[in-house]
């Protein structure tokens, strides 16, 4: 695109440039943090989940707005963004007036093609890149590297795998300047390629011109993003958590030693935590992988491996225990829910069918999919659907089902499986559900290409609030 400036409006908060068909925002949420929005007319800037503090909770710095020939700039006490008018571009400066972050104009400006959001920076030719959240290469420079965002259940992955099971799109810059941040607030399938070559030569990706560029698209969405200036990188992490959140403080076993091994016998959940204790071997956890489960119902626990817990209980007493669970609730009206031999209604599937709490497919109708629960006979996948976890009233029912866990003696939870993880193959983004399923109801619906990358985070704010309801004075695992 080539956007330009054709008049601006100061607000309380920024500016905001007409870009004619577009409008583009520079919000102030300190004097050394900032918002870059361009949007359709009217449009409101979006705010993901991953936002913990919004506009709303930060003070307007103070600044003020310049215009000459070419330019619009706006300056606080800490920072300049400078606008180029002829081609929308934004420009960061430190407080002594060098270039800490600009817009790569040679492609035009940043936009939309297609409906998919984009932009272009320079790079400069020493700066690093650090940070995208989880990632299978070893390198912590990123420069050269192209990441990309879409939560997969990649098992047993390589260096050269491209979805791994977080999606973070964040990094910081760092040059002879100093640090900056870059958030990209789109939940959408994103590609970042940070001044790499697509075809591979391992050089730079734009090593014949004078500068080098990097770039960020995401599937759909829009082009919001956030800076934050250092020009340490511990102050750039700062601005980052004040507007993400930090980590809630955990117990102090959860950083501990941890024993976690898939199907573990009853017996051996039992006895291997105790020879730990016979060899003087520190151990602070034990994990119940879902072997634990009736065949896989999640929120049911096996006669046996209550006992099991139980023994672990009584036996090693310090010891802390944690339950794995799944979001894939089998499509059963009946299940062991006590681990005495007898099958009872089963509430989970029960309760959810009978409230449409589960994700929709494309037509309206519920989804259903293969994951871990099997047939009792034919030992093979069968259907299960997946609680929409985008909706409050499905994350506080799903926390009430953890009484379970905590009655029968379990300390933690491990979420497993909430990228969503799916058995089977789509058209697009294989090993999860459909990119047209639907999460929400009314006005609020989006499909789950839109949602994907949030399912898991909102399947941890619900149990996250169980120990609200159930353990309200001990710190969450």
């Amino acid at each position: 695109m080539e956007l330009s400036v054709q008049g601006y409006e100061i607000l309380e908060e920024g500016v905001r440039f007409n870009l004619g068909e577009y409008d583009g925002y520079i919000s102030l949420f300190n004097d050394d943090f900032a918002r870059v929005s361009i949007l359709e007319e009217d449009e409101e800037v979006y705010e993901s989940r991953g936002i913990a503090n919004g506009r709303g909770e930060w003070d307007t710095p103070n600044f003020s707005v310049d215009e000459t020939a070419n330019t619009i700039a706006i300056d606080t006490e800490t920072i300049t963004v400078e606008v180029a008018k002829d081609l929308f571009g934004v420009k960061f400066l430190d407080e002594t007036g060098n270039v800490v972050n600009e817009d790569y104009l040679d492609k035009g400006t940043s936009g939309y093609e297609d409906g998919k959001p984009y932009a272009y920076k320079k790079a400069d030719a020493d700066e690093s890149f650090y940070g995208f959240g989880e990632q299978p290469e070893l390198t912590l420079d990123q420069r050269g590297k192209k990441i990309e965002n879409w939560n997969t259940d990649q098992y047993g992955y390589g260096n050269t795998n491209d979805y791994v099971y977080t999606s973070v799109p964040f990094f910081v810059g760092l040059t002879d300047t100093g640090a900056y941040g870059l958030f990209f607030d789109n939940p959408s399938h994103s590609v970042f390629h940070m001044a790499d070559d697509p075809n591979g030569s391992g050089e730079s990706y734009n090593s014949q011109a004078e500068e080098d560029y990097y770039y960020f698209l995401a599937d759909g969405g829009q082009l919001t993003y956030y800076f934050a200036y250092g020009p340490a990188i511990s102050d750039v992490l700062e601005r980052y958590t004040d507007l993400t959140g930090t980590t809630p403080l955990p117990p102090k076993w959860a950083i501990a030693y941890h024993q976690s091994k898939w199907e573990y016998s009853p017996e051996e959940l039992a006895e291997v935590p105790q020879r730990y204790r016979e060899e003087e071997i520190p151990l602070d956890a034990m994990h119940f992988d879902i072997g634990y489960m009736d065949d896989y119902r999640v929120f049911t626990i096996q006669g046996t491996h209550r006992e099991a817990l139980n023994t672990l209980n009584k036996e090693v007493p310090e010891l802390k225990t944690v339950a794995v669970n799944d979001p894939g609730v089998a499509v059963d009206e009946e299940a062991d829910i006590d681990g005495d031999g007898k099958d009872e209604s089963y509430g989970p599937y029960l309760e959810g069918t009978e409230n449409e709490y589960w994700t929709k497919n494309a037509n309206g109708d519920t989804f259903y999919g293969p994951v871990w629960p099997t047939q009792d006979v034919a030992d093979e996948p069968t259907d299960a659907v997946w609680p929409d976890f985008s909706r409050s009233e499905v994350r506080e029912w799903w926390a009430d089902q953890h009484n379970v866990f905590f009655d029968a003696g379990f300390d933690g939870i491990k979420n497993d499986m909430g990228e969503p993880a799916v058995f089977q193959e789509n058209d697009k983004y294989d090993w999860t559900m459909p990119a047209d399923n639907i999460h929400g109801t009314g006005a609020d619906t989006m499909l789950h290409e839109e949602y994907h990358n949030m399912y898991g985070f909102d399947y941890a704010r619900a149990s996250r609030k169980a120990y609200d309801i159930y353990k309200p004075n001990q710190r969450p695992f």
